[in-house]
C-alpha cells in the first residue's frame, strides 16, 4: 500500500510540475501579459 501511495502521489506531483512548465513556457512566449 505504501507504494501505491507513493506512486499516486508522484503522479499527482509530476502533473503539477507540468502544469508549471506548461504556464511558464506560455508566459514567456507571451511577454505583452507581463505588466510591470
Amino acid at each position: 500500500m505504501g507504494m501505491g501511495g507513493r506512486g499516486v502521489v508522484g503522479d499527482r506531483w509530476s502533473q503539477r510540475i507540468l502544469w508549471i512548465c506548461a504556464l511558464g513556457s506560455a508566459v514567456s512566449k507571451r511577454p505583452y501579459l507581463k505588466k510591470p
